[in-house]
C-alpha cells in the first residue's frame, strides 16, 4: 500500500519568521552584499552618465564633421578647415582652442541637447568658418554666414526642435538688432540654392584671404567689395532665363569671370564662343574663370569645353583648372533638384600679395 505524499506549506507567517532568523545569524554578510550591491547601483548611475555625454559629444560632433566634409569638398577643404571636438566641463565659461587638426570646445553639459548642439555648432562656425578670411569680408556678411550655414546644418539633418532654439535664441534677435543680416542671409541663400556659396562665393574670399594675408589694416573698400561680389553673384543666380547681366566683376581686389552654358544655339558652336570670353577674362588678369551649368545637357557642354580649355595651347599657361565639382542644385523653372556643374580655372600667376599694412 502506497503512502500519499503530503506537502505541508508554511505559512506567511512562518517564512517570516524563518527571514527574520537567517537574517539575523547572516546580518554581517547582508550588510556587506547590500553595500556591495548599492556600490554597484551607483557605479552604474555614474557610468550611465558618462556614457550618454560620450555618446552627445559624439552625436554634435559626427553630424557637424559631416557637413563640414561635405561642404568643403571639390579641394574646399579650406572653407571649414578644422574638425570640432567637445570636452564637457563643469564650469559654465566656454573655452576653445586648436589642437592637432581640430577645434576644441569645452563647455558645460545642458539636460537640454537643443541647447548643446547649437551652442557647439556656433562657436565652432564663429571660429572656423572662412578663419582667414572674416578679417576682409564685411562683418554683416560674415556673421550672415555663420548663421546662414547654421541654419542649414539644422534643416539638411531636420533637427526641428534645435533649429526653433536656433531662431528663438540666434537669428531672430540678432535680425532685429541688425536688419541689415536679414538681407544678407537672404542673398547667401539665393546662392546656396544654386550651389555657388561655397564653390564660388567662399572660394573667392580664400583666395582674397591669401592675397591679403597677414595684413592686418583693412580699408572699407576691402570689405566694401565683398558685399558687391555678393550682389554680383545674386544677380546673376535669380536672373530670368533671357535676361543679360553683367557676368565679369572687375574690382581692384576680386577679380573673376562666369561663364554660364546654357543657350542651345551657343552650345551648338562648340567650345569656340566660350573660348574667346575665357581669353578676355585671361587678358583682363582675372583671378578665376568659372564655367557653371544646370541641367544634363547643359552639364555635359560645360565638361567637354573645359576639356578644350584644358588642352588649348594658348590657355594652358595661363589657367589651372581648380576643381569640377558636379553636384544637385535646384532649378530654374520648375524648382526641382538638377544636375549641376561648376568648374573653376584659377590664374596660373597670381597677382601679387597685397601689403595693406
Amino acid at each position: 500500500m502506497q503512502v500519499p505524499l503530503v506537502i505541508v506549506i508554511p505559512s506567511t507567517a512562518a517564512i517570516t519568521l524563518i527571514a527574520v532568523l537567517l537574517a539575523l545569524k547572516y546580518i554581517d554578510k547582508i550588510q556587506i552584499a547590500w553595500s556591495m550591491l548599492l556600490q554597484l547601483i551607483l557605479t552604474l548611475r555614474a557610468g550611465g552618465a558618462r556614457v550618454q555625454r560620450a555618446f552627445i559629444a559624439s552625436h554634435i560632433q559626427g553630424r557637424i564633421n559631416e557637413f563640414s566634409a561635405y561642404f568643403g569638398r571639390a579641394g574646399l577643404r579650406e572653407v571649414i578647415p578644422y574638425k570640432l571636438r567637445i570636452e564637457w566641463a563643469k564650469v559654465e565659461n566656454r573655452e576653445q582652442f586648436f589642437r592637432k587638426g581640430e577645434l576644441v570646445v569645452r563647455m558645460k553639459y545642458h539636460e537640454d541637447q537643443d541647447t548643446n548642439f547649437v551652442a557647439a555648432m556656433m562657436i565652432y562656425l564663429k571660429r572656423c568658418l572662412l578663419l582667414r578670411a572674416k578679417r576682409y569680408i564685411d562683418d554683416r556678411l560674415a556673421r550672415g554666414s555663420e548663421l546662414y550655414v547654421g541654419k542649414r546644418i539644422l534643416s539638411d539633418y531636420r533637427m526641428d526642435t534645435a533649429l526653433d532654439h536656433f531662431y528663438r535664441i540666434h537669428l531672430d534677435p540678432e535680425i532685429k538688432a541688425n536688419p541689415e543680416l536679414s538681407e544678407r542671409i537672404r542673398e547667401l541663400e539665393a546662392l546656396d540654392l544654386r550651389g555657388w556659396l561655397n564653390r564660388i562665393l567662399f572660394k573667392e574670399f580664400l583666395g582674397l584671404a591669401r592675397r591679403l594675408y597677414p595684413a592686418a589694416l583693412v580699408p572699407d573698400d576691402v570689405r566694401r567689395e565683398t558685399l558687391d561680389f555678393v550682389e554680383f553673384l545674386e544677380k546673376i543666380v535669380t536672373k530670368a532665363r533671357d535676361e543679360d547681366v553683367d557676368l565679369w566683376f572687375n574690382r581692384f581686389y576680386i577679380k573673376v569671370g562666369v561663364i554660364l552654358i546654357a543657350k542651345a544655339e551657343k552650345i551648338e558652336f562648340g567650345a569656340t564662343p566660350y573660348l574667346g570670353w575665357i581669353r578676355t577674362y585671361c587678358e583682363r588678369n582675372a583671378d578665376s574663370v568659372y564655367l557653371c551649368a544646370w541641367g544634363p545637357r547643359n552639364v555635359a557642354a560645360a565638361k567637354a569645353i573645359a576639356k578644350v580649355v584644358e588642352n588649348d595651347e594658348g590657355l594652358k599657361g595661363r589657367l589651372v583648372k581648380d576643381f569640377d565639382d558636379t553636384y544637385s542644385a535646384i532649378g530654374r523653372d520648375a524648382g526641382d533638384l538638377v544636375k549641376s556643374v561648376c568648374i573653376a580655372f584659377a590664374n596660373k600667376t597670381p597677382r601679387p600679395i597685397m601689403k595693406l599694412g
